[in-house]
């Protein structure tokens, strides 16, 4: 598992959440946008389906689009952050192709990094102020981890 990712889930404090309680690599991916978008009702249809499974035989891994998923949530544009105040985050447009995919994992790495280094500037301070993700998404991720091990 990339580094980067680690810090997601001792966020949660349910790193196996991100080690592969869905085994389907399509539908670990999709789970985990629909927690990290806060988007329960969406549905795996074709072309989610098709977007991913290209971006997994082009040689991107599980953990590669985990990132970009992180980098599309913490980039503000895409969030609605825009003119149109529209947001762009679904994972059809993610995967869309290699270069939004690239975009997106440098965003990922780009959070990580700031979060990394707000987290060990908190402890350099002796103080928990440093917070790596919302608390509403470690909410959704450990309802997901609990549903995993459920269906186990």
């Amino acid at each position: 598992m990339r580094p980067e990712l680690k810090l997601v889930g001792d966020a949660v404090g349910q790193q196996d959440l991100l080690e592969g309680v869905v085994k389907d690599p399509v539908l670990e991916v999709f789970e985990f946008w629909k927690v990290m978008m806060m988007k329960e009702r969406s549905q795996l249809g074709f072309a989610r389906r098709e977007k991913i499974t290209r971006a997994l035989k082009i040689g991107y891994t599980v953990d590669d689009l985990r990132l970009a998923i992180v980098g599309c949530k913490f980039d503000a544009w895409s969030q609605g952050e825009n003119k149109s105040q529209m947001r762009y985050n679904d994972i059809e447009l993610i995967c869309r192709d290699e270069v939004r995919i690239d975009r997106f994992i440098e965003f990922g790495q780009e959070y990580m990094r700031r979060a990394q280094r707000k987290e060990k500037e908190a402890r350099e301070r002796d103080t928990s102020d440093a917070v790596p993700m919302p608390d509403y998404i470690k909410q959704k991720l450990e309802d997901l981890f609990k549903k995993g091990r459920e269906h186990k």
